[in-house]
């Protein structure tokens, strides 16, 4: 039968997973066949992108967001549960310990 800790180190290996996948997204580069998107509608060549932020409105090309770096959302998100579950799993093995 399984014990308490056997399934906090199991939450330890996958929190420490997600902190590694998130890492991964952050520095991957992007996929060079992929087309870029505007406001979750397709690209083509010429096309251009009004994109609307706290810090202002910008207008982007397709090259620009061809060469854009992407999942920096996945790797925040997960990032994020990676953090939040390693750091459980740590606390729980500190309470279960003998």
């Amino acid at each position: 039968m399984k014990t308490l800790r056997d399934f906090i180190w199991f939450g330890l290996a996958l929190g420490v997973l997600g902190i590694g996948m998130a890492i991964y997204f952050l520095i991957a580069p992007p996929d060079p066949n992929a087309t870029p998107t505007c406001n979750h509608r397709p690209m083509s060549q010429g096309d251009l992108c009004v994109v609307h932020s706290s810090t202002g409105t910008y207008t982007e090309s397709y090259d620009e967001m061809k060469n854009k770096p992407g999942g920096r959302g996945r790797a925040v998100a997960l990032g994020l549960i990676g953090v939040a579950i390693t750091g459980g799993a740590s606390y729980g093995l500190y309470r279960t310990r003998p």
